[in-house]
Parts: C-alpha cells; sequence; structure tokens
C-alpha cells in the first residue's frame, strides 16, 4: 500500500532494526520464543503460525531503473531444511531512533505481479548448535556496558529524507518490557539512558553504508 506506506525501498533504506513505531523511532527485533504470546506475530493476527521474518521483494517495472545482472552466486549449494519447525519469532524492544524512508520512485514504479519471498527462521542456543556443529557464540554486552567503555555509537544525517508515518497497528504492540511488567517481575526492561554527545558520530547515507555499528538509542521502555 502506497498510503500508508507499509513497505520500504533500498536504497535509501540500508537496514531495518525494528518495527515502525513512529515520530523517527522504530522498536527494536528481539528474538523470543513462540507460545507465550510475546510475538509481534501474535499480536497482529492473534496467533503464532510462522515464526521468524517474512520478506517479500517486488521487482521494478521494465525500463524503471538500468538492467544489470545480479552478482554471481558464490559458496555451497542450497542447505537442507532443518528438520524442526520454526521454535522463535520476533518481539518489540526498545526504542530506537531510526527513520522508516518514504518511496522516493512511487508505488508504480514496483511490479506487484513479480514478486518472491523468503522465509527468515530463527534459531535458540541449542537449535544453533544442533545445526552447525558449533558452541553458540557469547552473548553481546548490554547498551550500558558498551557506552560505560567509550565505544562509538552513530547516528545517520537524514534529515532531508522523508519518513512514513507511524502504524496505529504496530504501534499498539506491547513491548517486551510492558509484558515482563504485566506479570510483575521485578526490574523489566532496561532503563533510559543517554549516549554522551563525544560518543556520537554523525554520518550521512554513503559512509553508513561501510559503518558496521550500533546506532544512537532513543528509549528502553
Amino acid at each position: 500500500n502506497a498510503d500508508p506506506q507499509n513497505y520500504l525501498v533500498c536504497p535509501p533504506q540500508l537496514w531495518l532494526d525494528g518495527i515502525n513505531n513512529g515520530a523517527g523511532s522504530i522498536r527494536q527485533f528481539v528474538a523470543v520464543p513462540l507460545g507465550l504470546g510475546l510475538s509481534v506475530e501474535q499480536a497482529l493476527t492473534g496467533a503464532e503460525t510462522h515464526g521468524g521474518i517474512q520478506i517479500t521483494l517486488f521487482e521494478p517495472k521494465p525500463g524503471r531503473f538500468p538492467d544489470q545482472p545480479p552478482p554471481p552466486k558464490a559458496g555451497p549449494g542450497r542447505l537442507a531444511s532443518p528438520r524442526f519447525g520454526p521454535a522463535m519469532g520476533i518481539g518489540a524492544g526498545g526504542l530506537m531512533r531510526q527513520k522508516i524512508y518514504a518511496d522516493p520512485h512511487g508505488i508504480d514504479t514496483w511490479d506487484s505481479d513479480n514478486c518472491a519471498s523468503v522465509e527468515l527462521h530463527i534459531v535458540n542456543s541449542e537449535q544453533f548448535e544442533q545445526i552447525t556443529g558449533k558452541r553458540p557464540p557469547p552473548t553481546p554486552i548490554d547498551a550500558q556496558t558498551y557506552t560505560k567503555y567509550g565505544l562509538p555509537w552513530f547516528e545517520l544525517y537524514d534529515e532531508q529524507l522523508a519518513a512514513v508515518a507511524g502504524s496505529k497497528r504496530l504501534a499498539e504492540v506491547k513491548s517486551l518490557a510492558a509484558h515482563a511488567r504485566e506479570r510483575g517481575e521485578a526490574g523489566a526492561g532496561e532503563d533510559s539512558f543517554e549516549v554522551p554527545e563525544s560518543q556520537i558520530e554523525r554520518l550521512d547515507n554513503e559512509q553508513s553504508r561501510v559503518v558496521n555499528g550500533p546506532s544512537a538509542p532513543s528509549d528502553e521502555r
């Protein structure tokens, strides 16, 4: 749909960290077990059927962009599907500043009849070891510890790019911290915190293509 826009275009969108919360912010993607009512899928559909993430890609209509062959495929052939079903889904984490950009080309650029879908299955640590034969990597440090050690955060300079409006349905999805508070769990969620200006590096979209690091947080409610 174009109004409201419920898709994104790459580029200018180089990555997406979470679900659209409106006002230039998102709620971070967080892996959660299925069956506990914590997933975004459960909140939107009332069921947890798929898990993971489903992505649909649409081709542009002929003549809209220069024709370029895709890069050659590398690596081994297609891997066999795991023998277990999806057990993980996506929940809504803390707030973070990020725009979801408006389509600069218009919805008429895209061929809705020429598309392909991809399903991304999320695995827990036990399934990771079963698939790869390796121990899972250590848990990343939290945002407060990252900041404490003076490591850099990155903020995009993208004031010139329009953002899509927030989704009313997605705005009503409860965060994991809200679920935890409802269960009466003490200390649920992470406290909000400020990142010192000296640790924030501001990048334009071209610079951000070669940088791999966290974006400046907005909130952790």
